[in-house]
């Protein structure tokens, strides 16, 4: 590849921003943010950047809480200090994270990567191995604690501890599964307000089962907010994370409830191929006809070669191999290790990003799958492209959809990294457009055998 300059050596201020949000886009808590050390370097990045721009006591409460001039103090003190309630005090911290995240939307600064705080994030290892470390009576008791006191994070990694050392992937979990338990366990710990988390009522776990099966949350589709019950999968996932939950506090010794138990997922009505539409090629081709350099890369790498969003924005540039005209040891789900094809347009769209000298080890995009979403939706509204029901997948179902319709489900199957070919089937989708020419092509033989219908015997 030939060498092009690129701004591959800045970081957004909203990239770090969304460290500070929870997966509903809603501002973490001061514990959430002090227990995670990327968030917190996050925080403190943007408070030296904009903390001149936000208003006097949220900033106070914002900077303290977090300890940025020395040790942390408590949202419940630093409200007294003020004269406020300790809920007022958490709502000036959470307002601080919404006007620094509006701040950093504002895309007026962009922060070198160098003046990053950096301290580095205990990874899915090392914090199971901090649990392991404990004594059983130690672990015992903290899950205890963790469940008098209902605190959610506690009990997530006591499950999380569970999960990375006896359950069926242990560490080789993908993120994306480990922040789906968590934020099931959060769920239900929220729940359960009126629940003895160590003893739930008998009925407790099918109760929360029916709800998460009936209860209608608010879903935009296709520009409409729309009120509708949960997905099987969600539910599914939501119970799995329940049932983790409780096997953990088991194997601690913190109790011997099972409120899941006998319990089972939903099953989907909905066919596996039609959960997300593909994007057509008309509107991929739009798509990286006004996209920069950068997000031409990324579409390529998902729509060409297949890549999921985190296997895409975790791509570096000593994983591609130009000469072979692959992409090497891309880390899927399940763990799986593969190499990729590349096609020349692939490789051209790299070329193009690529600085001198590029560290093999430095990631090619820039950015993580959350910035990878904004980007393709601001895209998509940009050129008329409809984003919803699609969102980033939609591409790598299209490069499915595709193959499998000028080479076979074999060669998609191969693309896509699928063991299973019934895996595949839901990526090899039919248009509406050819749906519909199928069910003419059946009403016009109807139409053609009436026509050659024999003459009667009476004639």
């Amino acid at each position: 590849m030939g060498p092009q300059a690129s701004n591959d050596e800045t970081s957004t201020a909203l990239d770090l921003a969304f460290r500070l949000l929870r997966a509903d886009r809603s501002a973490r808590s001061a514990r959430e943010v002090l227990r995670d050390p990327a968030a917190l370097a996050s925080a403190f990045t943007l408070l030296r950047a904009f903390g001149h721009r936000l208003e006097p006591k949220r900033a106070d409460v914002l900077s303290r809480s977090l300890g940025v001039h020395g040790e942390p103090i408590s949202l419940a003190e630093l409200g007294r200090e003020h004269g406020v309630s300790r809920v007022r005090a958490h709502a000036l911290f959470r307002s601080a994270i919404d006007d620094l995240v509006q701040l950093a939307a504002s895309g007026d600064v962009q922060l070198s990567t160098t003046t990053e705080i950096a301290v580095a994030s205990e990874d899915a290892v090392d914090a199971a191995v901090r649990w392991a470390r404990m004594t059983p009576e130690v672990r015992r008791v903290q899950a205890v604690k963790a469940a008098n006191e209902r605190d959610a994070d506690a009990l997530w990694e006591v499950t999380h501890y569970v999960l990375t050392t006896r359950g069926r992937k242990r560490a080789a979990m993908s993120d994306h599964t480990r922040q789906a338990y968590k934020r099931g366990v959060q769920d239900l710990v929220e729940a359960w307000q009126e629940e003895n988390l160590l003893r739930p009522s008998s009925d407790a776990g099918a109760v929360w089962l029916i709800r998460l099966e009936t209860e209608p949350i608010e879903v935009r589709r296709h520009g409409h907010i729309e009120h509708r019950p949960r997905s099987a999968s969600t539910v599914a996932v939501k119970l799995a994370a329940g049932k983790a939950l409780y096997r953990a506090l088991r194997h601690v010794g913190a109790t011997d409830a099972d409120p899941f138990r006998d319990l089972t997922a939903p099953v989907d009505p909905a066919a596996p191929e039609d959960k997300r539409e593909a994007y057509r090629p008309s509107e991929v081709a739009r798509l990286l006809e006004a996209a920069d350099p950068v997000d031409r890369a990324f579409i390529h790498l998902c729509a060409s070669a297949g890549l999921r969003n985190a296997e895409a924005t975790g791509l570096t540039w000593g994983q591609v191999d130009e000469r072979e005209g692959l992409l090497r040891r891309v880390h899927g789900k399940g763990g799986l290790i593969r190499d990729v094809p590349a096609a020349d347009a692939v490789l051209d769209a790299l070329w193009a990003i690529q600085p001198p000298d590029a560290d093999p080890n430095a990631r090619i995009l820039g950015f993580g799958t959350g910035r990878a979403r904004v980007r393709l939706k601001t895209l998509c509204e940009t050129t008329g492209v409809r984003y919803e029901g699609r969102e980033v997948h939609g591409l790598r179902h299209t490069a499915g959809t595709e193959v499998t319709r000028r080479h076979g489900i074999d060669a998609a199957a191969d693309l896509l990294r699928h063991a299973n070919l019934q895996t595949t089937r839901r990526y090899s989708k039919r248009s509406r457009a050819e749906r519909r020419g199928i069910a003419d092509d059946l009403a016009d033989e109807y139409q053609t055998s009436k026509a050659r219908k024999p003459a009667s015997s009476n004639d």
